[in-house]
């Protein structure tokens, strides 16, 4: 199993772009940029990952 752990700061930089490549990373599709951006994580989650469960389980 592999694993991925992130700490995300937003407090000198931008951290949108790495948050864009760990959710791709996590539910192994395209997800627009805009929509991390602009939607917090369980919206993501929601909208990209509402019925898989192993999803969930990963985050």
């Amino acid at each position: 199993m592999d694993s991925v752990v992130v700490d995300i700061d937003d407090t000198l930089v931008s951290t949108d772009r790495r948050k864009w490549a760990v959710w791709r990373h996590i539910l192994n599709r395209e997800i627009p940029l805009e929509t991390i951006e602009s939607q917090g994580s369980r919206q993501v989650l929601e909208r990209f990952a509402s019925a898989n469960e192993e999803a969930w389980k990963r985050f």
